[in-house]
């Protein structure tokens, strides 16, 4: 989930690179990074199967919907907040693939697979959000540029 200040929430799983500055904290500043503590990305036409456990409540009613998002953003909005000021920019989440099934009660004989399977996938490039962030971030950095990033604004 995301809030509306653009948080993800905690306990959701990040594919991301975490680096080290040169004291070996982390740091999202990546010119000042030194070394790469971790790097659980998902790469082109990779695929990573992800397995979570829940208890189910006994006086549940089945069968019962699970749902799941494949969400990308190009960067944290706290980052581009702090890069151009809170509220200026806002940054696009895009929702790469969707998976939705249907648990049947154990105790079922006649319990359907796969019942209910939606899966999307966008039109959208990812190669053209990176591009994007990096261009900006190099516009931020030159004193004398003026960021030409293209991302939509936050209306008020």
């Amino acid at each position: 989930m995301i809030d509306n200040d653009g948080n993800i929430d905690n306990k959701a799983v990040i594919y991301k690179t975490i680096l080290a500055d040169a004291n070996g904290l982390p740091t999202t500043k990546f010119w000042l990074a030194e070394e790469v503590i971790s790097d659980n990305r998902i790469f082109p036409r990779e695929t990573v199967v992800e397995e979570h456990t829940f208890t189910i409540p006994e006086d549940v009613i089945y069968p019962i919907s699970v749902s799941t998002k494949l969400r990308y953003r190009s960067a944290p909005q706290d980052i581009i907040d702090h890069l151009f000021g809170e509220g200026i920019y806002e940054v696009a989440t895009i929702d790469m693939v969707e998976k939705s099934n249907l648990i049947y009660s154990p105790n079922s004989a006649s319990s359907p697979v796969n019942q209910d399977t939606k899966e999307t996938i966008p039109c959208f490039g990812l190669f053209g959000v990176v591009f994007a962030f990096i261009f900006a971030l190099k516009e931020k950095i030159c004193t004398n540029c003026r960021p030409k990033l293209k991302m939509s604004r936050k209306v008020k």
